[in-house]
């Protein structure tokens, strides 16, 4: 469904990716965990084109897009999504316009036909009442779910989520896994999620994957993964748990 082969990526000096490989199969959804800085992120924009590697290729379906731009490379990623740490929406755009965006911009639906497409799509994601509002009038949280009913409304089946709980208190960041769950099994979709979030690594993944200076070093199902006493897994874990919680690691 989605496969990288011996992608690189640098930025002047710094090498961020180096030779990654990684491949997900159709319903999987694959966690990408990492310290901050380690390229999680980058990844995640070489897969939907929104930067291009200088070697290495992206397959979509079948397809390799990194040669691809305009309207070759939107008809290759036209089923694939994405959720960005921050949300994305527009300031300028109401709720309601954000969510229809894809519809109404890029399939031309005009936005009267709209509203009920938008509604259900908030629903779904726990938000009432929010459709006439700004960007700037919702909390964090709220945006998160709003981007969410976005995707729900596109409807895409190949979903990237980039830190979707980053910056969330545990309470709201286990709302955004339970819709995260729930959206991937309404969509169908197959989906990657980079993350540094343990909680939502357990909750979500079918598959886990470590990236480490720009390479990947592990990929397991999660019960491995979490059990894995290898050094570079070991030296992860010191990053973001208490001592005392290294030796207790069960999924």
């Amino acid at each position: 469904m989605i496969e990288v082969k011996n992608v690189s990526k640098a930025f002047g000096s710094l090498q961020v990716l180096k030779k990654v490989s990684l491949k997900i199969e159709e319903g999987e959804t694959m966690v990408v965990m990492g310290k901050s800085g380690v390229g999680k992120s980058v990844l995640l924009k070489q897969i939907i084109g929104l930067s291009k590697p200088e070697e290495g290729e992206i397959w979509i379906r079948g397809k390799e897009t990194t040669q691809l731009s305009g309207e070759k490379l939107y008809e290759a990623n036209k089923d694939l999504g994405m959720l960005f740490q921050g949300g994305a929406l527009f300031d300028s755009m109401s709720v309601f316009e954000n969510v229809i965006f894809h519809e109404h911009y890029h399939r031309h639906t005009p936005l009267e036909h709209l509203r009920e497409t938008a509604q259900r799509a908030l629903h779904s994601v726990d938000l009432k009442d929010v459709m006439d509002k700004m960007p700037s009038e919702l909390s964090g949280g709220m945006k998160k779910r709003a981007a969410l009913a976005r995707l729900i409304a596109y409807r895409p089946n190949m979903i990237l989520y980039d830190e979707p709980t980053t910056g969330l208190d545990p309470l709201t960041a286990q709302v955004i896994i339970d819709l995260i769950n729930k959206v991937n099994k309404e969509l169908n979709a197959t989906s990657i999620v980079v993350t540094h979030d343990i909680v939502l690594a357990i909750a979500v993944a079918t598959k886990i994957a470590l990236i480490d200076q720009g390479e990947i070093h592990i990929v397991e199902n999660p019960k491995e993964f979490f059990t894995h006493q290898g050094n570079d897994v070991i030296d992860f874990f010191k990053t973001i748990l208490p001592q005392q919680c290294l030796d207790k690691r069960v999924v």
